[in-house]
């Protein structure tokens, strides 16, 4: 949701003929409910985590610029807020495109229930998500594309 950089080469990988495989459609972690990623985690801090802004006009919590390190944990927080599940959310958005497979990390059976319940229940799913699909899309807008290194340096 934060790189959807592989929806826009969809189409020329399909007139090629190349299966496509999108990965990780939960940031390894990022795009869960969780107050915080996995210490592990490889991506650039200011994705991680962040703050949000005062307005002084207003004297309501607003923000007043968005830098990738507020937009994961203001996307959970929305979620959180409208009784939503980030990560299910994050899974409906992946496994609507034209893949051949989404690859999805699991760490328990619970997750993997989780997972393949919102997969079965993706169209009834995305009809309720609809807005809040929007609102997160938004969120994520001024950070889209940010990505980190990964596996072997000759290949990044």
């Amino acid at each position: 949701m934060y790189d959807s950089t592989l929806e826009h080469l969809i189409p020329r990988l399909r007139e090629q003929g190349i299966g496509i495989i999108n990965a990780s459609p939960l940031g390894m972690g990022l795009l869960t409910n969780a107050s915080s990623p996995p210490d592990w985690h490889p991506a650039p801090a200011e994705l991680k985590a962040g703050t949000v802004h005062e307005d002084i006009a207003t004297s309501e919590r607003a923000i007043l610029t968005r830098r990738p390190n507020q937009a994961c944990k203001e996307a959970g927080q929305l979620c959180e807020r409208n009784g939503a599940n980030l990560a299910s959310i994050a899974v409906q958005y992946s496994v609507g495109f034209d893949v051949d497979t989404t690859l999805v990390g699991i760490q328990d059976s619970q997750q993997l229930r989780s997972n393949v319940d919102t997969v079965i229940r993706r169209a009834e799913l995305t009809t309720v998500h609809a807005d809040l699909l929007k609102q997160i899309k938004a969120i994520f807008e001024p950070v889209q594309g940010t990505t980190w290194p990964s596996g072997r340096s000759i290949n990044n």
